[in-house]
């Protein structure tokens, strides 16, 4: 038997703008206006079909930004010293987006239908949680929020919370020392997460929890990261 369990739905808009190589510089600029959606059953009664954000794929604005400049340092120098401070380029990778999005669920089970530990059980809102102060102490309006009443679910939906933004920003820095008509010698300097932004995850997200709406982890996030490389091409 095949039975239709739910479905998502993703909706975009995508605009970019390009400038093309002139005089040393080029650079293109990207932005992602979405939302993710989808149907699943209601873990509490098989047979009622809720419609939510997608933890971890709605994400509505994403910025996406690359740009590549050749240093006009030692363009009219001639010898050794244009060698040394000439033909060098810098590139750049940047990056924002709005933060993923998560539910809230009770800590402990008020349904009584079999889920553990109040998993997938939702309390009651009962004002705007997005007017908290955003700090990592505290993300939202923990009194937003009040405890289902016992064998009742909550009127809470899903995915309807948003973690902090997440931004980073990469440069390198390179230039090829041509030695001889077949000798090149490629210096590179990289790095990652250059100005050591944090990008926090979402908060606990367990109402009842004693860190609930408090940030303690990164993720995947890296901490600043640098890399030096030299080849020689003959």
């Amino acid at each position: 038997m095949i039975t239709n369990l739910g479905q998502k739905t993703y909706d975009a808009a995508q605009f970019k703008v390009d400038r093309r190589y002139s005089h040393g510089f080029t650079m293109s600029s990207s932005l992602t206006w979405g939302h993710a959606q989808q149907s699943t059953l209601a873990p509490w009664n098989n047979n009622l079909i809720e419609w939510g954000n997608i933890p971890t794929y709605d994400i509505r604005l994403k910025w996406v930004g690359i740009a590549s400049y050749e240093l006009p340092w030692g363009s009219k120098l001639h010898g050794i010293a244009h060698g040394f401070l000439g033909g060098w380029q810098v590139n750049g990778v940047a990056f924002w987006s709005t933060g993923l999005d998560y539910t809230i669920y009770d800590a402990t089970s008020q349904m009584n239908v079999g889920l553990s530990s109040g998993a997938d059980e939702r309390p009651n809102v009962i004002g705007n949680p997005n007017t908290g102060p955003q700090t990592i102490q505290q993300w939202f309006n923990t009194a937003a929020f009040a405890l289902n009443a016992p064998y009742t679910p909550g009127n809470l939906g899903l995915g309807t919370m948003h973690g902090p933004p997440q931004r980073r920003l990469d440069v390198a820095l390179s230039k090829s020392l041509h030695v001889t008509e077949k000798q090149t010698v490629l210096l590179r300097v990289e790095s990652y997460n250059l100005t050591n932004t944090a990008s926090f995850q979402p908060p606990d997200n367990n109402f009842g929890s004693t860190t609930f709406g408090s940030i303690s982890s990164t993720g995947n996030a890296i901490p600043r990261q640098m890399q030096f490389g030299v080849k020689y091409v003959f």
